[in-house]
């Protein structure tokens, strides 16, 4: 999983917006995706900055490439809405494109049927 960009909502600084990208930025050591900085390690380099000031009063979300589907193997993009958001969609596997997401669900919704049964 790669950083693809940061979308901005409102005009901000380039300091703000890297620091927002940094905020966002993640690596993969010995298979295991996570933050660059922890929340605590970022407030505590940046907080007393301008950047940091602004970047806390606006809007802005990152976007991120998928290296692949865990079913069809294509590269896919996501949006999220905060570092949480990120984790949650990390460490839950799968890993499903828009397109296997829908058929996943499709498929436990006739399945549900089926069994006469709401299985979501």
């Amino acid at each position: 999983m790669k950083q693809k960009e940061v979308i901005f909502y409102e005009e901000l600084s380039l300091e703000a917006k890297e620091l927002a990208r940094e905020y966002f930025a993640v690596r993969r050591v010995n298979g295991i995706e996570g933050f660059i900085l922890s929340e605590e390690e970022f407030i505590d380099r940046y907080k007393g900055t301008n950047a940091y000031k602004e970047l806390k009063s606006k809007y802005y979300h990152p976007v991120y490439t998928i290296d692949e589907c865990d079913s069809c193997a294509k590269p896919f993009d996501i949006d999220v809405e905060s570092r949480d958001d990120l984790n949650r969609q990390i460490k839950n596997p799968p890993k499903l494109c828009l397109g296997c997401r829908n058929m996943s669900f499709s498929l436990g919704q006739i399945i549900a049927i089926g069994l006469g049964k709401d299985v979501f």
